[in-house]
């Protein structure tokens, strides 16, 4: 009976690692904010181009198509407008991705904790995250 209690909980081990394992390392080597900083970096660097490629695509269109003459074209009012517009779209994909990775570093960081417990349950161990108390109990 023992024996099939371990068969289980290898196979749960072994499940988690085909599916997450190796992703769930990965982000969980580094601490939430500076995974959570890092994607949202790419995330900006990401907007930034493809701002850059929208406007320059709409000044081209004004350019050559609508054959609108160059110094109307760029103005400090419509500049003012192009750099409101890429200021919001960096705020809000920022949010959105703080929020989007955020939650996916608890994921991550919950399935490994779980990971944790079936292996030390599948040595015979207590659980090897004490809490504060237990830290304390156990200098004294």
């Amino acid at each position: 009976m023992e024996d099939l209690k371990k068969i289980r909980i290898m196979t749960n081990l072994a499940i988690y690692d085909k599916n997450y394992g190796e992703e769930d390392r990965k982000i969980t080597s580094h601490y939430k904010r500076d995974y959570v900083y890092k994607k949202n970096l790419g995330i900006r660097i990401g907007v930034l181009l493809g701002s850059a490629v929208i406007i320059m695509l709409y000044y081209c269109y004004k350019l050559f198509v609508i054959e609108t003459d160059m110094f109307t074209v760029f103005n400090k009012a419509e500049a003012i407008k192009m750099g409101i517009a890429v200021v919001v779209l960096l705020v809000v994909y920022t949010i959105i991705g703080t929020i989007i990775n955020g939650e996916r570093y608890s994921l991550a960081e919950e399935r490994c904790l779980g990971y944790q417990r079936m292996l030390c349950k599948l040595n015979g161990k207590k659980n090897i995250h004490n809490t504060n108390e237990d830290n304390t109990n156990e200098r004294t």
